[in-house]
């Protein structure tokens, strides 16, 4: 449901790379890979945000939309290049166990870095190396979440920004989608992105997070228990052809990647259902 705030019309994504080039960040390294991405993991998530747009996944976002209170509407848009900025942060330190302000701290710099000026339709994805990740994730709390700034919840960063935390998800395996929708070895980066685009998804529909300041509603489109529209169709098949199942999305480069499916109040005539696209 619709709960009055924006959504991300033109959405533009920022990502950030903390510390990932700094001294411990990962304890082992691959041949073939850089040291400051090992695994392949950055590398991934770089191609997969550059090849979400324009895609038959990325359309299930654009039939939600934010009303402009003058009596119209503007619904999301799936444009070809989403993947706006890259940013290599080895200058500022990072720490394990790191807490939701110093993520929004790493965000409001990012913003500066990148002289973002339409932060209505920026995200900033602010990835972490093996070895640094926030509390949360490394007690197993979840994979990763996104959120939204206020002078409340983040005093003393840029207000209205839209951020996405996404940990090093291969630290927690099967948990975090590892070999979800591919067998191993190859499917062994697939939690890498069925967790951003879960997280990328609900912020085109949800930047706000479902924030409430006083009387404003930042909140977009989630459903009454809370739950955005990659959480209502997270997880499900576990490698099982079902419907409704996680797949491989075929990208705008041509490639394959893992994600989740996304809900669709169009999907069963409207009765809604995950989608993999349209």
């Amino acid at each position: 449901a619709y709960f009055g705030g924006d959504v991300e019309v033109n959405p533009k994504l920022y990502l950030v790379f903390w510390g990932w080039g700094e001294p411990g960040a990962f304890d082992h390294t691959s041949l073939g890979q850089p040291a400051t991405d090992p695994d392949g993991a950055g590398g991934l998530m770089q191609r997969f945000i550059a090849a979400i747009g324009g895609t038959s996944w990325g359309n299930v976002s654009t039939q939600y939309y934010q009303s402009n209170y003058n009596g119209s509407y503007a619904n999301i848009t799936n444009p070809t290049h989403e993947l706006a900025g890259v940013w290599h942060d080895d200058t500022n330190p990072i720490h394990d166990n790191l807490a939701p302000i110093e993520l929004a701290r790493e965000a409001d710099r990012a913003a500066k870095h990148f002289g973002i000026t339409d932060f209505a339709n920026a995200q900033i994805v602010i990835a972490q190396p093996q070895k640094y990740n926030d509390a949360g994730f490394n007690q197993l709390n979840y994979c990763a979440w996104h959120d939204f700034t206020t002078p409340i919840s983040y005093p003393g960063v840029h207000a209205g920004m839209a951020f996405v935390n996404m940990p090093y998800v291969l630290n927690a395996g099967g948990s975090c989608g590892q070999d979800f929708v591919n067998p191993a070895p190859g499917g062994n980066l697939d939690g890498v992105t069925i967790v951003l685009g879960h997280e990328i998804a609900e912020t085109f529909t949800d930047p706000g997070a479902e924030s409430i300041a006083g009387q404003v509603q930042y909140g977009g489109w989630f459903d009454y228990q809370g739950w955005e529209i990659g959480d209502k169709c997270a997880w499900v098949g576990d490698g099982l052809q079902i419907p409704g199942a996680a797949f491989n999305m075929v990208g705008n480069d041509g490639g394959a990647y893992a994600v989740q499916t996304l809900w669709s109040n169009k999907s069963l005539q409207g009765v809604g259902y995950c989608s993999r696209g349209f």
